[in-house]
């Protein structure tokens, strides 16, 4: 079990990355932070609608239909993305000055950034949240059937409670 997490994992390593890169090309820069905010909550919400529908899945059918209807809605989804998406309006960031030139050598100050008091407050804030996070989203099913002693069927909507609050709390405008 260790291993296939260990294996999802790295094969998600180029999600949040990729995330960025296309949000840097499509987006213009005062609208950054929303879209990385919007699309990032995407999996807190994503979240919620699996604690909604796959208890009843599971009862209804099988785990492995879980994992086949997840497969296939990826499928659509890189089908759908493949033939659909286009090229991201590069001339117009370019002449706009929001990429760099790629000629242009510059040197990373890497003994600044690692001596960056905000720069390790970032990172761990980051560890501690995804610590969190992964704790939550794994955890919280087990809590409430062996601890509470619910059925993640009988709970209904109130299961999705946690993971909801987080998309919303993602997207508030402050």
């Amino acid at each position: 079990m260790v291993l296939a997490r260990l294996l999802v994992g790295v094969a998600q390593r180029f999600m949040f990355p990729s995330i960025h890169c296309v949000l840097a090309q499509w987006i213009p820069p005062n609208e950054r932070s929303r879209a990385v905010s919007l699309t990032t909550s995407g999996m807190y919400l994503g979240a919620a609608a699996g604690m909604l529908v796959v208890p009843t899945l599971v009862k209804l059918t099988s785990p492995q239909f879980v994992f086949l209807g997840e497969a296939t809605l990826g499928t659509i989804w890189s089908v759908l993305w493949l033939n659909y998406a286009s090229e991201p309006p590069i001339q117009l960031s370019k002449q706009n000055g929001a990429f760099p030139n790629p000629t242009r050598k510059t040197k990373i100050p890497w003994r600044s950034i690692f001596r960056s008091l905000p720069i390790w407050a970032i990172v761990v804030n980051n560890f501690t949240f995804h610590y969190a996070l992964f704790v939550m989203m794994n955890w919280l099913p087990t809590y409430f059937e062996q601890g509470l002693k619910l059925s993640l069927q009988e709970m209904g909507a109130y299961k999705m409670v946690p993971y909801f609050n987080m998309f919303m709390c993602s997207n508030m405008i402050i």
